[in-house]
């Protein structure tokens, strides 16, 4: 079932767990019809066997090695040798029910630590969840074991049914906990990786058009809680339509996806990278004034055109535009707030482009957009009729 889909991983064996767990009960029921030496060392196979298979069940979850570990066959060895030997010399009952409870709750711990493990992640509430159905199983067990040994005669207590009815209520409780403590781990899975496939970008696994807008929003608040500024990078890959129709759309998916990768290796921890659609994309810089971010994109911008991309036997060289823009803070939504920087980072993006590309255009405010092409066609008159595109970076400001 994993294999359909990865965020099932454990439930076959999980599964299994549980039919074990029913198998051991409906043994412990049927103890007046089965010879003893049967329906013990099933039953106590069983009882140890659904725990095995619930650890290994969480392990493969995680995607940790799930194999029977050296303590889980010492303790199925210890059990079934000892019950063996105990039938076969007519020994007391209740030390075979002491025994089991104990190697139980031994196995029990062994999974509570693989489950303690994964506390740190984005999983921490529902395997917190498991842990403390787990540690209530455990401690029914070690109940019943002091309770057999206080008593100390199994056959007068369990013909009386208390310690029969303790295991099966233990074991009852323990499957239904875990039913859905796993089904509860499961479905966070499941919504954690839905919405990441709603945040994130197929092809370049930077973050899609819907997430940077969430990003810009979160960071837009925060700003204004800090009072620290906040800017914004849109990058454009120059002649992008050329390297598709040259090279074809594959070695155009291969260049999107190594931009993304130089973006990221050269960016700032706290910056925050995007696609907006095709080969533009978008980076927000919490806490970064215009020159800051301007400093950033020169940055970006050289990595970049250093960028040699092998496909086949053939070399991508690339360059990008970028334009920056510092976040303003005079409308009163956000929404107008991004539409606003939006605008004004496509115009500094325009600029870049008609400067020549391979630059960076810094814009202080948003000024109309016929004076950014008039500049921005003035800069690109005074460079060499013939000429390719040079590195540039410019601080364009106009009021509006």
């Amino acid at each position: 079932m994993h294999r359909s889909s990865p965020s099932l991983r454990g439930v076959s064996r999980m599964s299994v767990c549980y039919f074990s767990g029913c198998a051991c009960a409906v043994l412990l029921l049927s103890r007046n019809h089965t010879p003893e030496i049967v329906w013990v060392l099933a039953a106590n196979f069983a009882f140890l066997l659904c725990y095995i298979l619930m650890h290994l069940a969480i392990l493969d979850f995680f995607g940790k090695a799930s194999h029977v570990s050296l303590l889980s066959g010492v303790l199925v060895a210890v059990d079934l040798g000892f019950c063996s030997y105990s039938i076969a010399q007519g020994g007391k009952g209740y030390l075979r029910i002491v025994l089991i409870s104990i190697l139980i709750s031994i196995q029990l711990a062994q999974t509570l630590l693989a489950l303690n493990k994964e506390l740190r992640t984005n999983m921490r509430t529902p395997v917190l969840g498991y842990m403390v159905v787990l540690s209530v199983v455990t401690v029914g067990y070690l109940v019943r074991a002091g309770l057999a040994l206080a008593i100390g005669s199994a056959d007068g207590i369990v013909g009386n049914g208390i310690l029969q009815v303790l295991a099966i209520l233990t074991l009852i409780f323990s499957i239904v906990g875990s039913a859905f403590a796993f089904i509860w781990m499961t479905t966070t899975r499941l919504h954690l990786e839905l919405e990441h496939l709603a945040s994130t970008d197929p092809l370049t696994k930077s973050l899609n058009r819907r997430a940077i807008q969430t990003q810009f929003r979160r960071e837009l608040e925060l700003a204004g809680r800090n009072g620290s500024p906040l800017s914004l990078i849109t990058l454009d890959i120059d002649h992008f339509k050329a390297i598709n129709d040259q090279h074809g759309h594959v070695a155009g998916d291969v260049v999107l996806r190594t931009v993304v990768g130089e973006l990221q290796e050269h960016s700032r921890t706290t910056d925050i990278l995007g696609r907006m659609g095709g080969e533009e994309f978008l980076i927000l810089l919490p806490a970064s004034n215009r020159e800051e971010a301007a400093a950033v994109a020169e940055r970006l911008r050289a990595a970049l055109a250093k960028l040699r991309i092998m496909h086949g036997d053939k070399i991508i060289s690339v360059t990008a535009s970028l334009g920056v823009t510092e976040v303003s803070a005079r409308h009163a939504g956000w929404e107008e707030c991004w539409e606003d920087s939006l605008r004004r980072g496509d115009t500094a993006l325009y600029a870049a482009k008609q400067s020549g590309r391979n630059c960076v255009f810094s814009l202080e405010e948003g000024p109309a957009f016929e004076h950014i092409k008039e500049a921005a066609s003035a800069s690109s008159r005074e460079k060499s009729p013939g000429t390719s595109a040079v590195p540039l970076l410019i601080n364009l400001e106009v009021e509006g």
